[in-house]
């Protein structure tokens, strides 16, 4: 009938709230938006339509075990459903109106509603408890319960209602609303997620986040470089795909291509689940150990391999391999500090230690911006680790570089690459060069030989940067007797690094070999030759840390 109808619904211990009564501006205000008339069909949810639920013209509070109503409270403008929080003892709204209905009413020459604030109340009594009314642009309302605070922002994003928020933070003492800081210029993408004493803020598809803030005074969170050892700002990105980022104590799970994920504990970078897709709304839900993925695809027409539910369990010793958003945006022309390189594999990863192996040739996403050199006739490969049972880091065992005869890496960073294709550095002439340009060989960059375009290029945004300062450094090999090789008992060869020479003999007595050593110091490259005394030399990894 005419009776109002719930927009909201939420619990807060003995008390369940309702929002009572859609704001439905259009009606309500007898106003049309000409923009909603641009849209295609695809994108009206977006629009003012959907904006008429989004809001309630009133709260109302119920005993929800006995069904008293105990208080109702009516909007001066409009609840925002996204701007209805609760904790502390308290129900916090946020009441305006869009942008859009106010500027509509505006140049129609209607009495725009006034008074835009945030409310605290009384969560038993709904009781006013104080009212902050400066500056209230915000779509979302967020309350950490460990530090008592209220954080006023927008979330504005791809897949999201076209009136939301993207500028601007401010984060109130919820006990009596001071204001503890701002950001009113910070551009981001919402919702923000609290997680602990961090505000994280998401990111589209195909882009990278603002990063996250400290709840008590809206300092950017920073993080080491692992490849420069300079603080740069902890952001995360993502491929395509619907939703919002959700999170649990150590995993933020969302859509990056197939069902993504990033690792708080070990921040290793974005990762996947793969063969099937994450919901368009976030359903990657974790709690009490499993990851539950119900299928939410519903009508969406997106090609994936499997439209399944899954509950999934924390493996330790499975392949995880990730993006690093940090070791990717390293800026070049920096003296590398550390530099761990996991060759062919199919992503980075971190090991338990704390170091993050990158992987090389880059074939999970754009190249880092690291200088690598391999012979042209260097063939990487790759094969499940779980070939290698009890053997340590044996993710880094089962990919690795045959017939290698030369590795060099420049010691200072580079300009990243603009493309994919041109991510790997080869030594070889022309012809070759041009072979291995496809999307097919990821794994082949030209050389500064080659009169390739794409090697001129690279060549040129090399050769202005500066060699560092002579330094020593800390350099181990790791070598496996590959278990592809079919017929293949023993592989002997030798490495020489600056005039030193060194044997590696790998057989099924000893199929792993660890070579540990110190330079003298130096400024430009770290080279080393690789001479077969019996079948073809192989190389898994290197990693080097700078001394001096």
């Amino acid at each position: 009938g005419n009776d109002p109808e719930w927009g909201y619904i939420g619990v807060y211990k003995d008390v369940l709230l309702g929002g009572l009564g859609f704001a439905s501006y259009r009606e309500r205000h007898k106003i049309e938006i000409e923009s909603d008339k641009e849209l295609k069909l695809s994108k009206a949810g977006f629009g003012t339509k959907s904006l008429d639920r989004a809001a309630s013209r009133a709260l109302v509070a119920f005993d929800r075990y006995s069904g008293r109503q105990l208080w109702k409270v009516d909007a001066t403008n409009s609840f925002w459903h996204n701007g209805i929080v609760a904790g502390g003892g308290r129900v916090y709204c946020l009441d305006r109106n869009p942008t859009v209905i106010e500027e509509t009413m505006k140049r129609r020459g209607k009495k725009s509603t006034s008074g835009y604030k945030i409310t605290a109340l009384d969560y038993k009594s709904g009781d006013k408890l104080w009212e902050v009314t400066d500056r209230i642009f915000g779509t979302w309302l967020g309350y950490s319960e460990t530090y008592n605070s209220l954080l006023q922002s927008g979330s504005q994003a791809s897949d999201r209602l076209t009136d939301e928020i993207g500028t601007g933070m401010r984060v109130y003492d919820a006990s009596d609303g001071t204001l503890r800081w701002e950001r009113d210029s910070l551009k981001y993408a919402g919702p923000c997620v609290l997680h602990k004493e961090w505000i994280i803020t998401n990111t589209n598809a195909y882009s990278e986040s603002a990063g996250a803030f400290h709840i008590q005074t809206g300092e950017q969170r920073m993080e080491k470089n692992p490849i420069t050892g300079e603080m740069q700002p902890w952001k995360i990105t993502r491929s395509y795909g619907c939703n919002s980022i959700i999170a649990s104590e150590n995993l933020l799970t969302f859509r990056s291509g197939a069902a993504g994920y990033y690792d708080l504990v070990t921040d290793s970078g974005t990762g996947n689940l793969g063969g099937f897709r994450s919901g368009c709304t976030s359903n990657l839900v974790v709690a009490n150990g499993v990851l539950n993925a119900p299928d939410y695809t519903r009508t969406c027409s997106c090609s994936y391999q499997n439209q399944t539910s899954l509950a999934l369990i924390h493996m330790p010793d499975i392949d995880v391999w990730t993006v690093h958003p940090t070791a990717k945006s390293t800026k070049p022309f920096s003296a590398i500090e550390s530099l761990a390189v996991n060759f062919g594999a199919p992503g980075d990863r971190r090991d338990r230690d704390g170091t993050l192996w990158i992987e090389y040739p880059s074939l999970a996403a754009d190249a880092h911006p690291i200088e690598i050199t391999l012979n042209a006739d260097a063939k990487p490969f790759q094969y499940h680790s779980s070939r290698l049972n009890g053997i340590d880091r044996s993710w880094l065992y089962s990919s690795g570089v045959e017939n290698v005869q030369k590795l060099r890496i420049k010691l200072t960073t580079i300009e990243p690459p603009k493309t994919s294709d041109e991510s790997v550095k080869k030594d070889d002439d022309d012809d070759g060069a041009k072979k291995d340009k496809s999307k097919s060989t990821v794994a082949t960059k030209v050389s500064e030989k080659s009169e390739d375009a794409n090697a001129l290029k690279q060549k040129s945004s090399t050769t202005n940067s500066e060699e560092s300062t002579p330094s020593r450094y800390d350099v181990e090999l790791f070598f496996m007797l590959p278990a592809h090789a079919k017929g293949v008992d023993s592989v002997e060869f030798e490495f020489v690094c600056l005039g030193k020479h060194e044997m590696v003999s790998l057989n099924d007595a000893e199929r792993i070999v660890r070579r540990r050593f110190t330079t003298e110091p130096i400024s430009s490259h770290l080279e080393i030759l690789f001479e077969s005394k019996k079948g073809i030399p192989v190389l898994n990894g290197i990693r080097m840390e700078r001394l001096d």
